[in-house]
């Protein structure tokens, strides 16, 4: 996890089915009421079975994250999550959340 104290996250999704607007509404919600609900979620774009949010984490945030996505993971809204982490000189961290789990 991000030993900074704020990192700057995308969020990127992948469906089980192409989503449509309730299904992308729904994981804001779960946002809000799973996950970090103190930090503001931005929805950047949607194409086929793919979505991504961005979203400024504190390194406690991590895990409430984490467990959001295992969670829709769980019951097959998703195949896979990963959570990038943005950094500016392109070296940021990505988590792998699903089939294929890694951390770099």
């Amino acid at each position: 996890m991000p030993t900074t104290t704020q990192a700057n996250v995308n969020i990127l999704l992948v469906f089980s089915t192409q989503p449509d607007r309730g299904a992308l509404q729904a994981f804001e919600e779960d946002w809000y009421m799973r996950g970090p609900s103190e930090v503001p979620l931005t929805f950047h774009w949607q194409e086929g079975k793919r979505a991504e949010w961005s979203a400024a984490l504190q390194e406690a945030h991590f895990d409430a994250v984490g467990e959001l996505c295992e969670h829709w993971l769980s019951q097959g809204r998703i195949k896979k999550a990963s959570l990038i982490e943005d950094s500016p000189a392109g070296l940021g961290r990505r988590w792998n959340l699903g089939p294929s789990r890694t951390s770099t």
